[in-house]
This record gives C-alpha cells, sequence and structure tokens, in this order.
C-alpha cells in the first residue's frame, strides 16, 4: 500500500514568499504606474513614510502647468508631478484631499491653489495645442527603475540614508540643506508674522491711532495712500526676515516701539509629543500683533503689488534704514531679479540665510500673471525648495520646485553686526529665553534635530 506523505512547510519556506512575490515583478505595468510610483518614493524620501500609499488622484490641466496629475496621499499630503517635463513641482504633507475634486480635472492656479476645472472629457482644453518642448537632457524619472522604487518602499530605518530619505520627526520636515534656527520658520504661521490679508494693509474705517502713515513720511517722495490694497505678501515674507533676525542675530532689528508688536502668551503644559509641531508655533514662540503689517504697509504702500528685487530692498529700507544709520545694526542685501538656480542654493546653503522667493507663476505657454511671495529655508539636492508660504500653519513647510517661477526674483538680508544682545522672547515652561538659548533647549527636550 503506498502511503501519502505530507510535507509540512518550515517557518523558513514561509519566510521566502514575500521575496518571490517581489522578485516575480520588475517593472512598471505602464507609465501611469511609473508615475505613481516615482511620486510615492519622491514623497517617502522627503519624510520617511515607508507607509504611504495614493488614496486619490486628480489630472492637473492649466495654470503653473499644463498637464500634470496631483496625488493626494491615504495619511494626509499631496504631490504635484508635471507629466510632460517629469518634475515633481509641489509637495505638502498638511494638505488633504477634498470630497470636492472626486473625479474632476483642477487647474494648479497658483502654488499652494487648486480649483475645478469644469470641463466636458471629449472637450479640448485651452492650452492643450501649446505645450512646452520636452527637455532633452535625461532627467531623473527617466533614470527610475522599478528595483529603486522597491529599495526606497520597503526600506528600513538604517539604509535611509543609503537611500538619500530624510525622516520626519515631531511633524518637522528636513532637507538636505536649511537654514540655523530652521524650526521656528518651519512652524510659524500668520499668527507668528502677520496675516496675509487686504484687511492688514489700511482701511478706512480704522481707530486713528492705525492709521501709521501720518506718524511718518512714505519712503518715497510722493503720496501712495491708495484705497486699494496689494502686494501684502511681500510685506508679510519680509517680515519674517526681520524677526528671524531679530530673534536669533540681533535685537535692535526692532526698535523699542516696534516691539511693542511682539507678543508672547502663556506655556501650555502636558502637551504630547505628537503634538510637538503645535506647540512651538502656538505657546513657544512669540505672536506678532496684526497691526504691525499696517504699520510696515504704510511706509511704502505697493498697493499694485510687489514685482522686483527693489521693491523688497524699498520695503526692508523703510524699516531698517534707520536703525543702520544709527549705527544700532548692519546688514546687506543678497539676491537678484531672475536669480541662476546657483544664486537661491549660495544663499540657503553657503550662507545659511533664509531667502525671500518671489515671482510669477507659470510657464511659457500660459498667460496666468498672479504671483506670490515665499520664504525658502531649506534646500534639496535635486534643486527644489523647503519653503513658509506665509499663509496658515499648513503652508509652513511645502517643497516647491523653482521652475514654478517664471518671472523670478529672491532677496535675503545678511546679517552682519550689531544687537548681539537677544532679547527673551520665547515662553518654556513660563520661563522667557532668547532665540539661542530656547534652541538648545528644544534640541535638548528632543524636540527638533
Amino acid at each position: 500500500m503506498n502511503k501519502l506523505i505530507l510535507t509540512i512547510p518550515t517557518f523558513s519556506s514561509f519566510a521566502l514568499i514575500p521575496t518571490l512575490l517581489l522578485s516575480a515583478k520588475n517593472d512598471f505595468e505602464n507609465e501611469e504606474d511609473k508615475q505613481q510610483k516615482y511620486v510615492v518614493c519622491d514623497y517617502i524620501k522627503l519624510t520617511g513614510k515607508t507607509n504611504t500609499e495614493v488614496a486619490y488622484k486628480n489630472n492637473i490641466s492649466g495654470g503653473i502647468i499644463n498637464k500634470g496629475k496631483v496625488y493626494w496621499f491615504k495619511d494626509g499630503g499631496y504631490s504635484i508631478i508635471d507629466i510632460v517635463s517629469k518634475k515633481i513641482c509641489e509637495v505638502n504633507p498638511y494638505v488633504n484631499w477634498n470630497k470636492i475634486y472626486f473625479e474632476k480635472t483642477l487647474r494648479y492656479d497658483g502654488i499652494g491653489k487648486f480649483q475645478v476645472f469644469y470641463a466636458t472629457r471629449d472637450k479640448t482644453i485651452s492650452g492643450d495645442r501649446k505645450r512646452p518642448k520636452k527637455p532633452d537632457e535625461k532627467t531623473i524619472y527617466d533614470n527610475f527603475k522599478y528595483e529603486n522604487y522597491l529599495n526606497i518602499k520597503f526600506a528600513i530605518d538604517s539604509e535611509f540614508k543609503k537611500y538619500g530619505i530624510n525622516k520626519m520627526e515631531n511633524g518637522l520636515l528636513y532637507a538636505d540643506y536649511e537654514v540655523p534656527y530652521s524650526w521656528w520658520l518651519k512652524t510659524s504661521d500668520y499668527k507668528n508674522f502677520g496675516l496675509n490679508s487686504s484687511e492688514n494693509t489700511y482701511n478706512e474705517s480704522d481707530e486713528e491711532k492705525f492709521h501709521y502713515y501720518k506718524f511718518f513720511p512714505t519712503y518715497y517722495k510722493f503720496d501712495y495712500l491708495q484705497k486699494s490694497n496689494g502686494g501684502i505678501c511681500g510685506y508679510v515674507a519680509n517680515t519674517m526676515l526681520f524677526l528671524y533676525n531679530e530673534y536669533f542675530n540681533g535685537s535692535e532689528y526692532f526698535n523699542n516701539f516696534e516691539k511693542n508688536f511682539i507678543l508672547t502668551d502663556k506655556y501650555r503644559y502636558n502637551f504630547g509629543e505628537n503634538n510637538i509641531y503645535n506647540l512651538i508655533g502656538r505657546y513657544i514662540s512669540p505672536k506678532l500683533d496684526s497691526n504691525f503689517l499696517k504699520y510696515l504697509y504704510q511706509k511704502t504702500w505697493f498697493s499694485n503689488g510687489v514685482s522686483g528685487w527693489w521693491y523688497y530692498k524699498y520695503i526692508s529700507e523703510s524699516f531698517l534704514y534707520n536703525k543702520w544709520k544709527s549705527s544700532k545694526i548692519n546688514y546687506r542685501y543678497w539676491g537678484d531679479n531672475e536669480p541662476t538656480q546657483e544664486s537661491v542654493w549660495k544663499t540657503i546653503v553657503s550662507y545659511k540665510t533664509p531667502t525671500l522667493l518671489g515671482g510669477r507663476y507659470s510657464v511659457e505657454y500660459t498667460n496666468n500673471k498672479v504671483g506670490h511671495v515665499v520664504v525658502a529655508y531649506g534646500a534639496y539636492n535635486d534643486g527644489r525648495y523647503l519653503c513658509n508660504f506665509g499663509w496658515d500653519k499648513s503652508y509652513s513647510q511645502v517643497v516647491v520646485a523653482k521652475d514654478n517661477y517664471k518671472y523670478n526674483d529672491n532677496f535675503a538680508i545678511n546679517y552682519k553686526k550689531g544687537g548681539t544682545i537677544l532679547n527673551k522672547y520665547f515662553n518654556f515652561e513660563n520661563n522667557f529665553y532668547s532665540g539661542t538659548e530656547i534652541d538648545t533647549i528644544l534640541k535638548m527636550k528632543g524636540y527638533i534635530k
């Protein structure tokens, strides 16, 4: 009689199954599959979240890019890829998919801004006939292989450095290069540097004490008082640069009157470590009185917008020049109109100084004349920047490609000397510390790197 012999698999044979399954597939299913895995890998490299999965995606037509896709991730965040140039234009881990986007084509009208594009699927979308020339050089995307996806998707912590993965910790992104004290720019929003709104420029109904233009002559020789308000983003970005220097370089960037605009708050105890990101911005860092922007705006009154390096310089000079003249501080300006990639890179990486980055959006085939000004404080080896958009906290850590700007400029304030005794603005456990002191405390606590 023949005996039936059953072979029971051992644990070691089970362990081979995942490897066999992974090795069974060695290429992308199609171009769409490659695009999605490329975007996922890029997001993992920026955040260290190897469990990243795509939850939704929308096609993009028009605006900054002609044709693209936005991928929304299951645990929050999005990435935008231009499917013509094969470059990832923007990544934000803090903004989530909106149900109004379901099965809709979107316009990417400005960095951080989407709107539903209402057009039938079979209708030619405006701009489709004006596609830019495909780049001649071989892109990172072209060299992206399936094995790259496997290596990054299944990387363990000890392999992160090998694959260029930057781990997000306590809600903070970490770029390849960052300016000192970048945590302040990562955790700050409009409560810390002023609201990007025309309400913070000039209103006739304001109390007399907020009509600051009556307290000093405008920076220019003629009257800029106008009812229309614009260009506020340039003032917000400059304010971030002023505060950064006041907090971490020298305490004479704000005079005794202007220091009254800097507000402190009560410390909040028992914050969990998952809320470190909010703890720093809301309770440790000082706030800024919203009237400061009116005070700054009414010095120069660029109500038709800011559109070049000299605008930022004039805003800054209206605030700093008299302090320099009285030998309180010493500084110089860096940057230019139409800066090269190298000049922006050097400002952040070599000179370790945050820089304002502004200009008009879009590329050659669009007529979009809208623009915005952000502050870049981190840089990546692939040429992208880590930025604060000057809005709410959802936009304080956004990865942006410089290609998003057609007519662009960068502007930075290089601290040289002066005001070396720092004021104690930062509140930790209801004790106040200077910017450099709180930096040491936050590192000792393990809150920041």
